[in-house]
């Protein structure tokens, strides 16, 4: 099964949820929620399961549940194919 590991910086209590910037498989990523009780893991849960086209169960925190900075895993996407889509999302 395909599958890949993106390396997310997550900016909470952001004004404005948006791709910030990505570059191959890093990307850092705003998101509204407050990083309290898990809320803004599932906004950006929520967020790159619509920036990637895959399902919100085909994502998965793996490390960083109380950090900014994680690793989530893709399930059903390729490495390049999510940094196609990554780089699709900053372009738009």
């Amino acid at each position: 099964m395909l599958s890949c590991t993106l390396d997310i910086k997550l900016k909470p209590r952001a004004k404005r949820e948006k791709l910030v910037a990505a570059d191959g498989l890093h990307a850092e990523l705003a998101v509204s929620a407050p990083p309290v009780d898990g809320k803004a893991n599932e906004r950006m849960i929520k967020v790159l399961a619509e920036l990637l086209g895959v399902p919100k169960s085909s994502l998965e925190i793996i490390k960083g549940q109380t950090s900014r900075n994680k690793a989530v895993r893709v399930i059903g996407l390729s490495d390049e194919a999510a940094r196609r889509k990554l780089k699709e999302a900053l372009c738009a």
